[in-house]
């Protein structure tokens, strides 16, 4: 019942993110179906962003789904995973859940104490970051 009321909390909490209309410069595009583990390796990789999860929608679909992706200082939208643009206009609602430090934390007690949880979201998201928090 307790994450229930959590849950709840957060979508209560939950922020709507617009889309700047097409990936800002100085980013490329990643695997697809990856959001989670792209999302987490993008904010290890640069300063000043923050990873976001929640729900994402284009007009084509029926319903928001789970989605992650990544924002600025300025709260743009920095979505490396969906590459379809003909899909349009997409809405954003979610809210921040880590910066770098906090990702690179939990991505080390997930290998530790629960390594099968690293695999859930997308391809073993862990041990990808694994080469970021060694460098």
């Amino acid at each position: 019942m307790d994450e229930i009321r959590w849950l709840q909390k957060e979508i209560n909490n939950s922020k709507e993110y617009e889309w700047p209309g097409k990936l800002l410069p100085g980013f490329a595009r990643k695997r697809q179906r990856a959001c989670f583990s792209n999302s987490q390796e993008l904010v290890l990789q640069r300063e000043g962003l923050r990873y976001v999860e929640g729900t994402g929608w284009q007009k084509s679909m029926l319903f928001p789904v789970h989605h992650a992706w990544v924002i600025n200082n300025q709260d743009q939208v920095i979505d490396t995973t969906w590459t379809d643009r003909k899909r349009t206009p997409r809405i954003y609602r979610g809210i921040v859940v880590a910066d770098s430090a906090e990702i690179s934390a939990r991505a080390v007690w997930a290998l530790r104490y629960d390594p099968y949880l690293c695999c859930m979201a997308d391809r073993c998201w862990c041990i990808n970051l694994l080469d970021y928090l060694e460098e």
